[in-house]
């Protein structure tokens, strides 16, 4: 079970399936998404996170590197966690939301270093990949609100509606709730 499990979905929530495989990039629970869609060439991290069987001591390495991207960080401790290691780390790397609006799904995902994605309703999307100053102070408030939220709500193991924020730790999905 990986740190985004709460989120599959069996429906898709855009017309373009291109947008929609983007839409399921953003959980970052299905390696094997992220091997059909990288130019796969032996260079880390994806040496280490498509390595079978895996080395877990390198997926430690690389899923306690701060400087290393989120996105690769949540996909190593997935990999850790399906392998039955015990992660006692409760570090925050993502927030996502969705919102369900009347012409379709508005979701956002941001993740701790600094980087961030936003489908529109209307099927625009938006890659941010280098934090500066301004996204740098959204990015540390909504983390901030969002521990705040793990504290007050804890885990989360029930099915998610289209109205909803989910924050990922390194040990799974901390706090889930509809709004």
């Amino acid at each position: 079970m990986g740190l985004f499990d709460i989120f599959k979905k069996s429906t898709k929530p855009y017309k373009t399936e291109s947008l929609n495989q983007i839409y399921q990039l953003l959980f970052c629970d299905n390696l094997g998404l992220f091997k059909s869609n990288i130019n796969f060439d032996s260079k880390p991290p994806w040496d280490i996170l498509f390595s079978e069987p895996a080395r877990n001591a390198d997926l430690k390495i690389l899923a306690n590197d701060i400087k290393a991207e989120s996105r690769t960080r949540v996909l190593a401790y997935n990999k850790l966690l399906a392998a039955g290691q015990k992660v006692k780390v409760k570090e925050l790397l993502a927030v996502i939301v969705e919102v369900g609006l009347e012409n379709g799904l508005d979701v956002l995902a941001s993740f701790s270093d600094g980087s961030a994605r936003y489908i529109n309703q209307t099927e625009k999307i938006i890659v941010w990949e280098t934090a500066n100053v301004a996204s740098s102070v959204l990015t540390n408030q909504l983390f901030k609100d969002s521990a705040r939220v793990i504290t007050q709500i804890g885990p989360w193991n029930k099915p998610r509606s289209r109205r909803s924020v989910g924050i990922a730790c390194a040990r799974g999905i901390c706090a889930c709730k509809a709004i």
